[in-house]
């Protein structure tokens, strides 16, 4: 759970719901002054607006998680985070809808996860032609 109210990077659709955390504890720290009758915001009225602003964010990662909106675009990230360290190539995530979709479909619902930092796309060396994949972005980097 964040520990700040920061303006932040936010997966899925948390993301956009969360952007302005740092304006609406602000909002709440002016409310705390007011209902105490201060003239300025004290560091305490500052603190407990952004604890309610942390759990709200809590509360949007609990019920939205990594969520994006697209079902199609969430049962691929379903199918990445079960591939684990090995992703899965265009010819897999093609499998994984029947064929149903056309490239740049594919390439549109990639694209909008690797963008919300859900995935990131790598290429794996095969000894011809490296195997293009895509990845559970929590597993990047990590031997």
């Amino acid at each position: 759970m964040p520990s700040t109210a920061e303006t932040r990077t936010l997966p899925g659709l948390v993301g956009p719901l969360a952007r302005r955390l740092t304006s609406m504890a602000k909002r709440i720290a002016v409310v705390f002054a007011a209902m105490d009758r201060t003239e300025h915001i004290t560091a305490e009225q500052f603190q407990a607006a952004v604890a309610i602003v942390n759990y709200g964010v809590g509360s949007l990662l609990h019920c939205f998680g990594a969520s994006t909106g697209d079902p199609d675009a969430d049962r691929l990230l379903r199918a990445v985070r079960a591939a684990r360290r090995e992703g899965m190539s265009r010819t897999e995530i093609y499998d994984l809808f029947d064929r149903n979709l056309t490239a740049g479909e594919v390439n549109l619902m990639v694209e909008r996860l690797v963008d919300a930092g859900l995935v990131v796309q790598a290429k794996v060396p095969t000894g011809r032609a490296p195997r293009r994949v895509v990845v559970d972005a929590r597993l990047a980097g990590q031997p």
